[in-house]
């Protein structure tokens, strides 16, 4: 407030300056308000609406208010596909957009599409009204275009189908909707008990009814290009089986299945 005066609220729709004064010489002052609303979108307050000017002053502003609450988010590259954004985790690189799309209308249009900062991941929707909504991740900012699509090669982690429902919108915004992004393949498998007692052949590596999987067996994935040639080590479940991850930058070639503790 620049103006000397009284600035006050008479209501949800009035502001009322009183008591301003302007040095000699003086052309103009600035009055700043700061103006919420549940409703997103932009509103002009044209000359019609000042009343009550002394003389010599003029209904000579106007001015365009934006309002709506930001919604934001990252889509960081999971390195070591845990589902959590860690601290030495940035960007995928890929040109990526997250959209926003009513809770009510799932099938769009989305009302908002932004760009995913290639390099720190970070996307913001500024100005979202209160609701409920969907953020998708695609690779186009069509509007029209609500189907979450990424590149090949590419393996949701936190969100892994790239669709973030029931985004509730309120108060000062909505921020850490993360969507994180693994770079490679995933191998799976089960480790068995291939001793046959009830149906089958024994031993014959396949598995057979009544032969169960065996809980506990540590697995690692290998190849000369990882660090100390081991890509990933997964323990198997109560059902015996496992997921192994393997980075994009082993390429198209063989690797290895270890198991380390049997």
């Amino acid at each position: 407030l620049q103006c000397n005066g009284t600035l006050s609220s008479s209501g949800p729709n009035n502001i009322s300056f009183i008591g301003g004064t302007l040095a000699t010489g003086s052309v103009n002052c600035t009055i700043s308000v700061t103006v919420t609303s549940s409703v997103s979108g932009s509103y002009t307050n044209g000359t019609t609406n000042m009343s009550g000017l002394s003389v010599g002053m003029t209904n000579s502003a106007n001015a365009t208010l934006d309002v709506g609450v930001p919604v934001s988010g990252t889509v960081y590259s999971d390195v070591n596909h845990n589902g959590i954004d860690d601290l030495s985790e940035a960007g995928t690189g890929l040109t990526l957009y997250a959209k926003l799309i009513p809770s009510a209308a799932p099938g769009g249009p989305a009302i908002q599409a932004v760009l995913v900062d290639p390099s720190t991941g970070v996307y913001s929707f500024p100005l979202v009204s209160f609701g409920n909504f969907i953020v998708v991740i695609d690779n186009n900012n069509s509007l029209g275009d609500v189907t979450p699509t990424i590149p090949a090669g590419w393996i949701g982690t936190e969100i892994p189908n790239q669709t973030r429902t029931s985004v509730v919108v309120g108060g000062p915004g909505t921020t850490n909707l993360n969507f994180g992004l693994f770079n490679g393949g995933v191998l799976s498998g089960q480790v068995f008990d291939d001793r046959s007692s009830v149906a089958g052949t024994a031993n014959n590596g396949v598995p057979n009814a009544g032969e169960s999987g065996i809980a506990g067996v540590t697995l690692q994935v290998t190849h000369p290009s990882c660090p100390g040639s081991v890509c990933d080590t997964a323990v198997t479940n109560g059902a015996g089986t496992y997921q192994l991850w393997i980075p994009a930058s082993v390429g198209n070639t063989s690797v290895s299945i270890v198991e380390t503790n049997l």
